[in-house]
């Protein structure tokens, strides 16, 4: 069994990533997806402070993060598809002015009771990179309504709880080293 195409969703104690926690009403605060291995090293796409870098899933896995790894329901042909769309997104920047964008949405729809959309749209941020994905694998359960800029990693959570073949293969806590890995196939 291979691990490309898990979907990684994660947190850890940095202001941002509360910030994100506390206006999307999450337990989520970061997503990534791992495209596969690189001599026995699992290798994920990850949007970092440059931009989206293929990092190996060990720097993730710090005592500083807690993760979760879902397999869902996506055909390998699918996911070997959508993981050569997406390394196309490589060293795109990171899409700082998106986080504000999140937050004045937030307040038009707390404060005023306005829909809106993600006002600014420039750069990736993680839950866009893993929307793109999802979107190339055709993912039936991908809100595609709603959009990449205003898609953000609880929203990948939803979509993921709504497959019933999906299931949770691997985790790690706060404050523990290393991943514990629930299905030894992988």
């Amino acid at each position: 069994m291979s691990t490309a195409g898990l979907i990684g969703l994660s947190c850890d104690n940095t202001f941002i990533s509360k910030a994100v926690r506390y206006i999307r009403n999450s337990q989520y605060s970061h997503s990534f997806v791992v495209l596969g291995k690189l001599h026995d090293t699992d290798i994920i796409g990850d949007a970092g402070i440059l931009g989206i870098d293929l990092i190996p899933l060990s720097f993730r896995a710090t005592k500083s993060y807690e993760i979760e790894l879902w397999q869902i329901s996506i055909p390998e042909d699918k996911v070997e598809v959508a993981c050569k769309k997406i390394l196309e997104l490589t060293s795109t920047r990171y899409g700082y002015l998106q986080m504000f964008g999140f937050a004045i949405k937030w307040v038009a729809e707390k404060l005023f009771d306005v829909k809106m959309k993600n006002p600014l749209t420039d750069g990736l941020v993680c839950s866009e990179y893993v929307y793109q994905f999802l979107k190339a694998a055709e993912y039936s359960y991908l809100d595609v309504a709603l959009g990449p800029n205003d898609t953000a990693p609880d929203d990948i959570a939803k979509a993921i709880r709504k497959d019933p073949g999906c299931r949770l293969v691997a985790v790690k806590k706060l404050g523990e080293e290393g991943i514990t890995w629930l299905r030894k196939d992988l």
